[in-house]
């Protein structure tokens, strides 16, 4: 690919050969902020926020080509911000899942498409199977189903902005990778480990504005024929308050699915969607809390450096007073990587920043060995 950043390609491909079985082959953590759907409809007074915007947008896609790149056959998105209860850790068993996100009720939308919509083929045994498998070894977890007989449901269960926005990006390399890869620029890392957001920005402006009278539609869509099967993990609405509690069982639920997933006969990814630190403005419905900049900078340090740590300790220290709706995502992600041995693991941070009142991240994981 010409402009995909030369370390991801090599992540993705230089041990796809490397296991004859299927496995549990890498994955991402996916913001899903509507801001960067096309950042030109963000207009912000703080410094660089919109070329911010703009380079999170463009890291998003990066992260959508390097799973398919990975050429997975199921796809486990963990949410959020998906249906939900106190308790139970819900696997969505409806044959089909689709929704839409509204531009316009998150911020004026200037820049057509204003309507993200996006649907997912659920995997409905391996739903079922994973039930079976998890509720017996005492993890709280449990399908949910509508409009019909379990696991057959006549309609939809809805997805909202934590599953659209991932899925949009996502989708959008299934559909049409080689437009995407002409116009991601390539940019190389910064010291930090992400792109520059001053120079990025301004250049991903430029390619933005490139775009033909096609992509003015007013209405964008990732359909369940251009994605790999689903399986949609919510987790319970205790997260708000009880994140930093949950930890333990987070982590055991990450290994029971890495134990059940890895075992199967097919190339499965893992995709996080979540945000960071949702205190960073004074004015924003958080408000600020000085625990913002310590939680994102803890959890910038575990994805670069895949340090437990980092996540676990300093981000679990702050993240009730940060309020992240990523942390519980990424604390599965981790149990599931506890069970990888540590020379197959690699990852990318691709790009951060906090250009509303919330921190952003994309980065992706290798587990297929030595790159």
């Amino acid at each position: 690919m010409r402009a995909f950043y030369p370390w991801l390609l090599a992540l993705s491909l230089a041990c796809l050969g490397a296991r004859t079985t299927a496995y549990v082959v890498g994955g991402a953590v996916m913001h899903h902020g509507a801001l960067a759907l096309d950042p030109r409809n963000f207009n912000s007074s703080l410094p660089n926020a919109t070329d911010a915007a703009t380079a999170l947008h463009y890291a998003a896609l990066h992260a959508g080509l390097f799973i398919q790149s990975l050429e997975p056959e199921i796809v486990v998105l963990i949410t959020p911000h998906g249906l939900a209860l106190t308790q139970p850790y819900l696997l969505y068993s409806n044959p089909s899942s689709e929704g839409s996100v509204d531009v316009d009720a998150w911020l004026p939308c200037s820049f057509p498409p204003c309507v993200y919509n996006a649907s997912a083929r659920i995997d409905v045994p391996l739903t079922k199977q994973l039930e079976t498998s998890l509720a017996g070894n005492k993890h709280n977890v449990m399908t949910l189903s509508g409009f019909g007989a379990p696991g057959d449901g006549k309609l939809p269960l809805p997805l909202a902005w934590g599953e659209v926005i991932p899925l949009y990006f996502i989708g959008r390399a299934y559909s049409e990778p080689a437009r995407i890869d002409h116009l991601l620029p390539a940019y190389p890392i910064s010291p930090e480990g992400y792109l520059p957001h001053r120079t990025a920005g301004r250049k991903h402006q430029q390619l933005l504005s490139t775009r033909t009278s096609s992509d003015r539609a007013t209405t964008a869509a990732t359909t369940a024929g251009s994605l790999p099967r689903l399986v949609i993990l919510s987790l319970p609405s205790r997260r708000y308050n009880h994140s930093v509690d949950m930890v333990p069982e987070l982590l055991a639920l990450g290994a029971g699915l890495f134990a059940e997933l890895d075992s199967l006969n097919e190339r499965i990814a893992i995709v996080v969607s979540g945000d960071l630190a949702h205190t960073w403005d004074p004015q924003g419905p958080y408000g600020f809390s000085v625990h913002a900049e310590r939680f994102d900078t803890a959890v910038l340090q575990w994805a670069r450096n895949l340090d437990r740590n980092a996540l676990l300790k300093t981000a679990a220290k702050n993240v009730l007073d940060a309020k992240s709706c990523g942390f519980p995502g990424m604390v599965i992600l981790q149990g599931l990587m506890d069970n990888i041995k540590p020379d197959n693991m690699h990852s990318v941070l691709l790009e951060y920043g906090h250009p509303s009142y919330y921190g952003m991240m994309c980065a992706v994981f290798d587990f297929q060995g030595d790159a």
